[in-house]
């Protein structure tokens, strides 16, 4: 399970990581990114990465295209 730099702040943190490593996921905390996300061997992850002045303006329009452009 990747976490977010935020996400160590949290309280249950440690509770959380330890619950990953019981169900045979190895918690670790990425540098960029948004909350928790579990990845396993079939998992693929797609970044799109481009300049935009406010980049959570659109999040959801955005999500929505690219989840439908992969479906």
């Amino acid at each position: 399970v990747a976490f977010g730099q935020r996400d160590t702040r949290l309280p249950g943190f440690e509770a959380a990581a330890q619950a990953c490593r019981e169900h045979g996921f190895e918690p670790l905390v990425r540098k960029a990114g948004g909350r928790a996300a579990a990845y396993h061997e079939g998992t693929l992850v797609v970044d799109h990465v481009m300049p935009h002045a406010d980049a959570i303006a659109g999040s959801k329009d955005r999500f929505s295209f690219f989840g439908e452009l992969l479906a």
